[in-house]
């Protein structure tokens, strides 16, 4: 059996999200990452969308962090589970260009 959990404050969906999670800071959500790597959970679970229409926002929430920003955030708070963090949803590669500048864009 594998333990998941999924990264606090990572999306605000509000089905499965709790109000308080938006309150939290960095450091807390390390803390929260780190306290669920010490007993042992094996995958955390970030969300994360670019683009959310504004009729999906009552369902979907508007608010993500960035996957591979995040994903690696969280590798450096497990010993653990850093080969087990995930995001939900599969990142669209063309929209993310590591050598354009915003002057480019």
């Amino acid at each position: 059996m594998k333990f998941c959990i999924n990264c606090p404050n990572s999306f605000q969906i509000p089905a499965i999200s709790q109000p308080w999670q938006a309150k939290l800071t960095g450091r807390e959500i390390a803390n929260a990452i780190e306290l669920a790597d010490a007993p042992g959970y094996d995958i955390v679970n970030i969300g994360e969308h670019f683009i959310v229409p504004d009729a999906h926002f009552s369902l979907s929430g508007g608010h993500y962090l960035h996957g591979t920003v995040a994903l690696g955030f969280l590798a450096g708070h497990t010993k653990r589970t850093p080969s087990r963090l995930r995001s939900h949803v599969v990142a669209v590669v063309a929209s993310h260009r590591p050598g354009q500048s915003l002057g480019d864009a």
